[in-house]
């Protein structure tokens, strides 16, 4: 991961044009600061997570005339609100919205709220499996939960600078594969899953990502992965598996961490797996492991 830090706007610029197209950057807040950390994947994205203050960055007409690269760019807002103008739209982007724009055509991305955080995705357009029509059709257009593929896309995003996995191949399909699926979705035109692999990847980070939810079944993950449940049976019953099974499985297994791990009382620890009653936690615990929480925390700690 390449990580950098501007403590002023004109090295700001620098920074951002270098890394994305060259842009005039601005800000009245005195104390100015920003970050950068970049992931790129092997002939894939490169995805960038931006913290930083308030600030205007404008790719001019002029700068998007000499532009002779095939990147689209896609932003991920994921604190505080900005603004994207181009070719005659605007949007206002609260967290977990998102939008593409298109650096052939000039644009300006206004940040007026301290504590800004968003990811942008940068993709070659050949990687995207879409006409050049479809993607001007989808550029500046606002992309929130109710879009397929934006749910999964922007939590892969913001996962892949959390974890130790970093950016590799397969997640960088994935990520090119939902980037896909949302640009089809935003402008009606017929999206679906090519790969069963990426599917199935991103229906397993989706669980683990929701674990604590009691009401996480195949019915809900279905419905916001806009698959059906019949996709989801038959997924993991190709890979011997059931969607329960491998939820209790994963609860478990993060249930005897934070047991043995974290001094949460047992009944947080439940909250924290999916299981908000003590009971039928205690319960399905004893018929995972043989012991109550409380013994398998006794027993863990003392050795």
């Amino acid at each position: 991961m390449h990580s950098v830090i501007a403590p002023v706007i004109g090295d700001w610029q620098r920074i951002v044009s270098e890394a994305f197209v060259p842009l005039v950057c601005s800000s009245e807040n005195p104390r100015f600061r920003a970050s950068l950390r970049r992931l790129e994947a092997p002939g894939g994205p490169v995805l960038s997570r931006l913290g930083l203050e308030e600030s205007r960055a404008e790719h001019t007409t002029s700068r998007s005339d000499r532009y002779t690269g095939d990147d689209i760019l896609m932003t991920l807002q994921l604190r505080a609100r900005s603004t994207l103008s181009q070719d005659g739209s605007v949007l206002t982007l609260a967290p977990s919205t998102g939008a593409v724009y298109d650096p052939r055509n000039a644009y300006l991305l206004d940040m007026p709220e301290a504590g800004q955080e968003v990811v942008v995705v940068q993709i070659d357009r050949h990687a995207l499996d879409l006409p050049r029509g479809a993607i001007e059709a989808a550029t500046a257009r606002r992309m929130d939960s109710s879009v397929a593929g934006f749910p999964p896309l922007l939590a892969l995003s913001e996962a892949v600078f959390a974890g130790p996995g970093g950016l590799d191949g397969t997640v960088g399909a994935t990520i090119a594969h939902l980037m896909t699926m949302a640009m089809r979705s935003v402008t009606d035109q017929p999206f679906g899953w090519d790969r069963d692999d990426l599917l199935l990847d991103v229906l397993r980070r989706y669980m683990t990502d929701h674990l604590a939810r009691p009401e996480l079944d195949v019915r809900v993950m279905a419905r916001e992965n806009f698959v059906s449940e019949r996709k989801v049976h038959a997924l993991f019953a190709a890979e011997g598996d059931t969607p329960c099974r491998w939820i209790r499985r994963q609860r478990m297994t993060r249930a005897c961490r934070l047991l043995t791990d974290s001094d949460l009382a047992v009944t947080a620890v439940g909250v924290h797996c999916g299981y908000p009653n003590p009971s039928v936690f205690s319960r399905t615990f004893r018929q995972s492991h043989g012991l109550t929480p409380s013994e398998y925390r006794a027993q863990n700690r003392s050795t």
